[in-house]
């Protein structure tokens, strides 16, 4: 099976004095006329050539042929590593990201994120939250440089999309 990634739309917003908040929404369309899962979709996105991206600078795009993606190898990354969470846990699981900093967002900068996180509510989007092992082999060797990289999957099969969130702090 092989199923194409689209970027649809993506937006950078600033989260304490060096941390961000990026939002991207892919179109995905199968090769055929199957029933997809949310794992099939997770799966296949991981492996796709458009999931590269170090998120290191705010111009990297998606699907720079650089073997990352955030701080892990991407030939490392296991779609095993997303974990199904209700939309009651999402906002439980943003605190949990925000608060590894000693300051916590503006109310202005959150606003953001809690739009979002709306939406994905609204959307009725599946949500999944990346939890990966804690294996130095997995990452890069600056890896320390991000204090924070929490990523959701959110995923739509009725409508044939899905978002990346992620949470950093660089």
């Amino acid at each position: 099976m092989t199923i194409t990634f689209e970027e649809a739309e993506s937006e950078l917003s600033t989260l304490w004095d060096y941390g961000w908040f990026d939002v991207t929404r892919f179109r995905f369309t199968p090769s055929a006329a199957i029933d997809l899962s949310d794992a099939d979709v997770i799966r296949e996105l991981t492996t796709a050539p458009i999931y590269q991206r170090s998120f290191h600078r705010s111009s990297d795009p998606w699907g720079t042929s650089i073997g990352l993606h955030g701080p892990f190898h991407i030939a490392s990354i296991s779609p095993h590593w997303f974990q199904h969470i209700s939309p009651d846990q999402l906002l439980p699981r943003i605190s949990e990201a925000i608060s590894c900093i000693d300051f916590p967002p503006t109310v202005d900068q959150m606003a953001h994120v809690n739009g979002w996180v709306d939406n994905v509510r609204s959307r009725g989007d599946a949500i999944f939250l990346m939890d990966a092992p804690d294996d130095e082999r997995l990452v890069v060797e600056y890896a320390h440089i991000w204090f924070v990289f929490t990523e959701f999957i959110c995923v739509n099969r009725n409508h044939g999309e899905l978002t990346v969130a992620v949470i950093g702090y660089d």
